[in-house]
């Protein structure tokens, strides 16, 4: 049953694990920046490194506007390789404008944050604030190259950025903080995204038709996306918020490290989704061998992290090793339904159902948000992710229904 289901979908299945390679060697090299991060910093200055990355990104994801969505749908569309390039080429443009209307935003939060979650590091924002413009580039680059099904180009940016950081805090361990940590993870964005930009040529030729057309995807399909994403934006990162709020940046930290290194189950359905994308605008529904590849993959998947998670925390984070084995096979319980959202999720974007979207973006988040709320401030770090486990089962209950919706209005 197992060949049949990969002989079936050969190119597929190829580009999918040309991905998920990739990304595992990410995961891979994430969890090695974790480890010499936490080595090098220390508990408590680690703890604020993870608070910037939460605080930054937080941020950032209020700075789609539907762009990046809307962008990937029209390239997935588009048959002619000139007017991919002239599409990439706008979008660049208008994502630059994003990034420095970022930059000016995390500098202004800087006079603020230290009043609100009583953390030193306004001087430490200022800084990094004349860096962080790339980092919408990032959130658009891989979405450009789900579009035009550039799996390939996706792996290698998915990789350079992380060897290029390792490289540089090899390099400046000896001066390593906190702050430089990050200026050096936004410095190896920057290398790898303008090599790619030079890889893609992307020009602006007929840029007022495809400024029209970009226009009119946001308004009918990527606005409802982004809208409906504002609660999910909030919710993604509210309990790393709640845990400095009742807790502290240190308990932060460990709830950083349990994420990450349980965020490889992820990478087996997102790679699956990219690679089906484009096959998705043309499809009536789900391949049934797409399907039963995902399940295939989550299940082998969270087998091996059960396995090999919790020894990986105690030998290389021992001293966060007390917070995190309670929570992390919860985290990976829900995660694995995240996992199976994930290609129903990609065929209602190709479909441009954006309000079906948009309804799951917003009562998901809410019943997320909602039981963040209850549960951090009474049983701390486990109540964080027996939030994630419980909103991300009624997230996949939410796919199916509007997935079904789907397939009987294409009929």
């Amino acid at each position: 049953m197992l060949k049949k289901i990969f002989y079936n979908n050969k190119n597929l299945t190829k580009q999918t694990i040309i991905l998920l390679i990739a990304q595992s060697i990410s995961m891979l090299l994430s969890i090695v920046m974790d480890i010499l991060n936490t080595k090098i910093l220390g508990k408590e200055a680690f703890g604020l490194f993870s608070f910037i990355n939460t605080l930054t990104f937080g941020i950032l994801l209020f700075f789609d506007f539907g762009i990046f969505s809307s962008g990937s749908r029209l390239l997935a569309l588009i048959k002619n390789k000139d007017e991919e390039r002239s599409l990439m080429g706008l979008l660049f443009l208008i994502t630059l404008l994003v990034g420095l209307f970022f930059s000016i935003t995390i500098f202004i939060s800087s006079f603020f944050v230290n009043t609100l979650f009583n953390v030193q590091i306004e001087k430490e924002l200022q800084v990094i604030s004349f860096l962080v413009f790339i980092l919408p580039f990032q959130a658009l680059i891989p979405m450009i190259c789900r579009g035009t099904n550039l799996i390939f180009a996706l792996a290698v940016y998915t990789v350079v950025p992380k060897v290029l950081y390792l490289i540089m805090i090899i390099l400046f361990i000896s001066s390593l903080n906190y702050s430089l940590s990050f200026i050096l993870f936004c410095i190896a964005i920057i290398i790898s995204s303008v090599a790619l930009i030079l890889y893609l040529k992307p020009n602006l030729k007929e840029c007022e038709i495809h400024y029209q057309l970009l226009k009119d995807e946001i308004k009918n399909y990527g606005i409802k996306i982004y809208s409906g994403n504002i609660l999910g934006n909030i919710s993604q990162y509210l309990d790393r918020f709640l845990i400095t709020l009742f807790m502290n940046t240190n308990l932060l930290g460990s709830y950083s490290i349990a994420l990450r290194i349980s965020s490889p189950l992820k990478l087996v359905s997102q790679s699956l989704s990219v690679s089906a994308f484009k096959e998705f605008t043309e499809a009536k529904k789900i391949d049934n061998n797409i399907i039963k590849l995902n399940i295939v993959l989550l299940a082998f998947s969270s087998m091996l992290l059960i396995l090999f998670t919790l020894t990986i925390v105690k030998i290389f984070f021992e001293p966060y090793y007390f917070d995190i084995n309670m929570i992390i096979p919860v985290i990976i319980l829900g995660l694995f339904f995240t996992g199976l959202t994930q290609p129903i999720n990609s065929f209602l974007g190709a479909k441009r159902k954006g309000e079906y979207v948009r309804n799951i973006a917003i009562i998901s988040p809410l019943i997320n948000i909602a039981l963040n709320c209850i549960l951090i401030p009474f049983i701390g770090l486990f109540g964080a992710a027996l939030a994630l486990a419980v909103a991300q089962f009624f997230n996949l209950v939410l796919h199916i229904y509007y997935y079904k919706r789907t397939i009987m209005e294409l009929v």
